[in-house]
């Protein structure tokens, strides 16, 4: 039966000038929630940025101001009425703007400019007023107050006649600056401006949001078929991280909705694989930190418990982490293997029994990876293992990332395809199975990755790990008494 291929295109671009409301409110809430911290940081940031440039920008001023009324007369005999009260409204700030009042004013106080400003405000209907002087110095301006009282009414007498004035209150002195920065206004301004700002830039980022969130977008970019979705988990903080481990869902303390997912996933691929005829594995993604390692390990577990004998080579050899994650101590990775006739001819390959499958993996980084993976003694040895064994799954580095994938895609019969929901865009992922499918290897399908617990698509509902600890688990891993043989003879 012909092996299923990935075909890569599809109607990628069918619907991108049209924008879906609902699509967009759901990618911003979903982009805000991952990035609540922007927000804080940015409301944080105006009012820290606002408060700065308030003080730096900050010049006292002083305000020295007098109510008082005015009357008009002749003959000692001053009096109000209505009709004085409005041209004298009318009048008043030009009078106080004429060159000649401002040069009295300066003559008076024997100055060549003025140190402040002068206002007033007269009441409608009314013969009161309020003048007003700002200025950076109190002394300054309470002079320029009493000095403009002083002369208003004589510059004023062509204009409005003899007029007097009657202060209602007693003119003080300023003490403390009227202008100083309101804290609450910059708590309010530069909050809101922050907030502001981080709406827009999420705005942004959910209108240009191209990653991949429902099977439907992987239908219409590669047809490829979804064999399951594995629900999003959270990891409980440990006391310490020296030893990573992983979601098992052979561990009891796992959520019945996660065990079930990744069984399901099992069954449809060793389906899919009985159907091919299909034994080696190659599982992948486009990017780093989509999950395929855990993806491997949780397949390789499922595989064995059904009394299958399963092979899993950590062929990452760029981090080379499922060792770690395991838990297992005494492993030998592949380049140490392949050194080391001896090591070959014994078959040094533990089976781990927690888990139930052979390992074939190390801790160590390796610095040229492509030597590793063109090795004709590795491919050899993976066909005599294909041979003894049930099921073998190959962890590789992202295809979409480096070319190791590709390179040993020829010892594999199919691969499996990770997408980490709302991580990786189109483009990646289009760019990846472009480059499996380069080397005719046929995609078996794809598996979606901490899908979200509250996502109706898979009917989940809410799953989670809960209080899932790690104490104790994945203790005391050695080579067991079984080990999978290499013939001497696959010697290179």
């Amino acid at each position: 039966m012909e092996e299923p291929r990935a075909v890569i295109g599809g109607n990628l671009d069918q619907d991108d000038d049209v924008i879906d409301l609902a699509e967009l409110a759901g990618n911003f809430f979903r982009i805000a929630k991952r990035i609540w911290w922007l927000f804080v940081l940015l409301v944080v940031a105006g009012i820290a940025g606002l408060y700065l440039f308030s003080y730096i920008r900050y010049s006292p001023l002083y305000r020295c101001e007098a109510t008082f009324t005015i009357s008009t007369g002749d003959n000692n005999s001053f009096y109000y009425s209505v009709s004085t009260a409005d041209q004298m409204s009318r009048t008043f700030p030009y009078i106080l703007d004429s060159s000649y009042f401002r040069s009295v004013l300066m003559d008076t106080l024997g100055t060549d400019a003025l140190n402040g400003t002068i206002s007033a405000e007269t009441i409608e209907n009314s013969n009161m007023v309020t003048m007003r002087v700002d200025s950076p110095s109190p002394e300054d301006a309470r002079a320029i107050l009493d000095a403009a009282l002083a002369i208003y009414p004589e510059v004023s007498r062509f204009v409005l006649g003899d007029i007097e004035f009657q202060l209602i209150d007693e003119i003080q002195t300023p003490t403390s600056p009227y202008n100083e920065p309101s804290l609450r206004r910059i708590l309010a301004y530069g909050g809101l401006g922050g907030l502001t700002l981080a709406t827009l830039i999420v705005g942004l980022m959910a209108l240009f949001n191209n990653t991949i969130k429902t099977s439907e977008d992987m239908e219409r970019l590669s047809h490829l078929e979804c064999l399951g979705a594995l629900p999003e988990v959270h990891q409980k903080a440990r006391k310490s991280s020296a030893v990573s481990r992983y979601f098992s869902a052979l561990d009891p303390r796992s959520t019945h909705g996660f065990r079930e997912s990744v069984h399901a996933l099992e069954v449809r691929v060793r389906a899919a694989m009985e159907e091919s005829g299909a034994k080696t594995i190659l599982v992948t993604s486009s990017v780093a930190g989509e999950g395929k390692s855990t993806v491997a390990i949780n397949l390789a577990e499922q595989l064995a418990q059904g009394g299958k004998r399963v092979l899993l080579v950590d062929l990452d050899l760029r981090r080379q982490q499922i060792a770690k994650m395991l838990g297992c101590k005494e492993s030998i990775s592949v380049p140490e293997v392949l050194r080391d006739p001896k090591a070959q001819a014994e078959g040094y390959i533990p089976l781990l029994e927690r888990q139930g499958f052979y390992f074939w993996g190390g801790h160590t980084m390796v610095s040229r990876p492509a030597e590793v993976l063109s090795n004709r003694t590795l491919r050899q040895m993976l066909h005599i293992l294909r041979d003894q064994l049930d099921y073998i799954v190959l962890d590789t580095p992202p295809c979409g990332l480096f070319p190791d994938a590709a390179m040993i895609s020829d010892c594999a019969d199919t691969a499996l395809f990770v997408v980490r929901y709302d991580t990786v865009t189109k483009g990646e992922i289009s760019e990846a199975l472009s480059m499996l499918d380069s080397r005719q290897i046929g995609v078996l399908g794809y598996v979606f990755n901490a899908y979200p617990q509250t996502s109706s698509h898979y009917g989940y509902g809410r799953y989670g790990y809960g209080k899932y600890g790690y104490s104790g688990y994945g203790a005391k891993y050695g080579r067991a008494a079984e080990t999978a043989a290499v013939p001497e003879s696959a010697v290179d």
